[in-house]
């Protein structure tokens, strides 16, 4: 298949460009279902990828950040 991020950069340019950008790939753009389900699944896999990259970027905290965090709302909640 093509890259999501490839048809979005061929798809202002019109069919004709999105027709060498399909045979690039073995593919037609007759068959339009198969297309828009093509994209559809390449936007999905796009998506999933942003979305694993943000969950990998939230790690949990180490054993001190927790100690210090509970320690910093300690003294919170004393000062009222």
């Amino acid at each position: 298949g093509v890259e999501a991020d490839k048809i979005d950069a061929t798809w202002s340019k019109g069919r004709a460009a999105l027709e060498d950008l399909a045979g690039t790939a073995g593919c037609s753009l007759r068959d339009e279902g198969a297309v828009r389900a093509a994209h559809v699944a390449a936007l999905a896999k796009k998506e999933e990828e942003k979305r694993a990259a943000t969950e990998a970027s939230l790690t949990p905290l180490t054993e001190e950040e927790r100690a210090r965090f509970r320690l910093a709302f300690d003294h919170l909640d004393a000062d009222g």
